[in-house]
């Protein structure tokens, strides 16, 4: 794992370094789990007097809250987590805007958009948006913005995933008669970092993710697009694979990993043990009871740390996907054990797609034969990394592009996001991540707004 730090930046966390200088202490947020930060005292009381013992009041009003910034450091660049404090509300520069607009952003690591004239003011991180309470704070913090910038929206832009909470406040204001405008969400996040970067031209764009609505009606996730400002094309993705119960698929992942296996054995899945209730799940498949379709990297790597052994459920966001990355980073340091990873082919038409069969059948095979579960972990993140890079290199081939974006919330995976970047730079591509906003989906509004203005520009 990793050990996040921060240095006190208020007086009262100065005081209490100034007890024992040598000290550390461990902080969170004062929240209830899943749920925004509470800055007023009487809702802390409230809500708070069953956890906390004490606590240290004030005589000014927190008028606003603004939770901190998360940022880490891969090959030299500065990649955030979460943009928040200290870095909102300053304004990022863009190219003129026409008339004022609104980007809703996603559901997940929320964060809304306004743009007027050359900027764009993003919110702070706001949390997800299933919460009743996110989603009262999400309007509160919007009214507030609007009011202290003097921004009413004249076009509103949305994900096109219809069953987003942002994309319900953007129909009530659309009703209300703002025009609308709706990206597809992958393209969102290349967008963010052709704005981010400064490109303009197309570029080859992988966005890795957990969940994002495609053109198909299904959940895309591994995408590698040629994109631009105004459109893309799907050029390459992994194979679809179910995901029994929906929703519940992303808490307990073994239903995933039986999916899986299901996908490689038909019924007859190996290691019935892993998974006690996996008949029903094999019953919810074959008669396709909720079991939406999904090519997503973030639930392709969930399964796996199921079929290992590692997760079976999850208490928190991308826990399964975390532990298996764990698991790979233990075996990094054994490089002489390293298995050379599968070849996942490609198919020969695009969009190109990558049989996650062939993939999940190498991580099965490598356990039956007794191969430890940090080196199998190791190999499947190689494998990714392989095929990401061979599906870049047949793109630069027969469209002349050699510009690779990366975004999506899946590289925050330091092993996946480092893999990638070398191989590429190996290959002598040239690499654009995203500096001022994150790979997750907090950079989906930016992306969202950079859509939409090139779009008006294209539709005089």
């Amino acid at each position: 794992g990793f050990l996040g730090v921060m240095l006190p930046y208020t007086p009262l966390q100065h005081l209490l370094f100034s007890l024992d200088p040598s000290m550390v202490l461990i902080m969170t947020s004062g929240n209830v789990s899943d749920e925004p930060i509470i800055f007023r005292d009487t809702e802390a009381l409230d809500e708070l007097g069953r956890i906390a013992d004490a606590f240290i009041r004030y005589d000014r009003e927190i008028v606003e809250f603004c939770d901190d910034s998360v940022l880490f450091v891969e090959e030299g660049e500065p990649c955030f987590f979460r943009r928040s404090r200290g870095y909102v509300p300053a304004p990022l520069p863009a190219g003129e805007i026409k008339r004022p607009m609104l980007a809703t952003g996603g559901d997940l690591k929320t964060s809304f958009a306004l743009a007027r004239g050359r900027s764009v003011i993003m919110s702070p991180f706001l949390g997800d948006m299933a919460s009743p309470a996110t989603g009262a704070l999400f309007r509160r913090t919007l009214d507030h913005f609007k009011k202290i910038y003097a921004i009413e929206p004249e076009l509103v832009v949305s994900d096109t995933h219809p069953a987003y909470f942002t994309t319900a406040l953007a129909d009530e204001l659309e009703a209300s008669g703002a025009a609308r405008c709706r990206v597809q969400h992958h393209h969102a996040h290349i967008a963010s970092v052709l704005e981010d970067r400064g490109l303009d031209g197309p570029v080859i764009g992988v966005a890795y993710d957990g969940t994002g609505y495609g053109d198909d009606g299904r959940l895309w996730g591994s995408e590698i697009l040629l994109a631009d400002r105004v459109s893309y094309e799907r050029m390459a993705h992994f194979s679809y694979f179910p995901l029994p119960g929906g929703e519940s698929a992303i808490r307990d992942v073994w239903k995933t990993g039986v999916a899986l296996l299901y996908g490689c054995y038909g019924d007859a899945i190996p290691l019935p043990d892993l998974f006690p209730g996996f008949t029903t799940v094999l019953e919810v498949i074959n008669r396709n009871i909720n079991c939406p379709q999904s090519c997503s990297i973030g639930r392709l790597f969930d399964g796996v740390s199921a079929i290992l052994g590692i997760s079976s459920t999850i208490s928190t966001e991308a826990e399964a996907a975390m532990l298996l990355e764990e698991a790979a980073a233990r075996a990094m340091d054994r490089r002489d054990e390293i298995l050379p990873p599968p070849e996942i082919p490609l198919g020969g038409s695009m969009p190109m797609v990558a049989p996650t069969d062939e993939l999940v059948r190498w991580v099965v095979e490598k356990r039956l034969e007794g191969v430890s579960t940090e080196i199998i972990a190791a190999g499947f993140h190689l494998a990714v990394v392989d095929c990401t890079v061979r599906a870049c290199e047949r793109i630069r081939d027969s469209r002349r592009i050699n510009r690779v974006a990366l975004s999506g919330g899946a590289f925050q995976n330091r092993l996946l996001l480092r893999g990638i970047w070398r191989a590429l730079r190996e290959k002598r591509f040239d690499i654009y991540t995203p500096r001022n906003v994150p790979f997750n989906d907090g950079c989906l509004a930016l992306g969202q707004i950079v859509v939409a203005r090139a779009m008006e520009g294209t539709t005089k």
